[in-house]
């Protein structure tokens, strides 16, 4: 629908609000000191994806780490490594060959306080 109607290319991985609701509850990143990071990210990953490996995962620049997944999203941090975050998303992607598509962890929280 949104590529008729927009022109859309990149995936997209609808959820609804009481569901996005559901995921704030459960805090995925209480356990992370925001100033200790760069970004923490909700990653929406392709329904036919396979399981991670254990986490939590780390990148092999160590810029992205993976804390916890859902099944159906991933839940991971950004390390400003130099001058550069690192891409959960592209990270992800690689790992599990499938597309991916990422938004910042405040940007959920965001949509569900306005929302829900």
């Amino acid at each position: 629908m949104l590529r008729g109607s927009c022109g859309l290319t990149e995936p997209g991985y609808i959820r609804t609000v009481d569901y996005l609701a559901e995921l704030v509850t459960l805090n995925p990143f209480s356990a992370v000191e925001p100033g200790s990071v760069y970004e923490c990210c909700t990653s929406f990953v392709h329904p036919q994806s396979n399981p991670l490996p254990e986490l939590p995962l780390e990148s092999k620049r160590r810029d992205v780490r993976v804390l916890k997944s859902t099944g159906s999203e991933v839940h991971s941090v950004s390390l400003k490594i130099g001058n550069t975050p690192g891409s959960p998303n592209a990270f992800l992607e690689r790992l599990l060959s499938l597309p991916v598509t990422t938004r910042s962890w405040n940007t959920v929280v965001r949509l569900v306080q306005r929302h829900a």
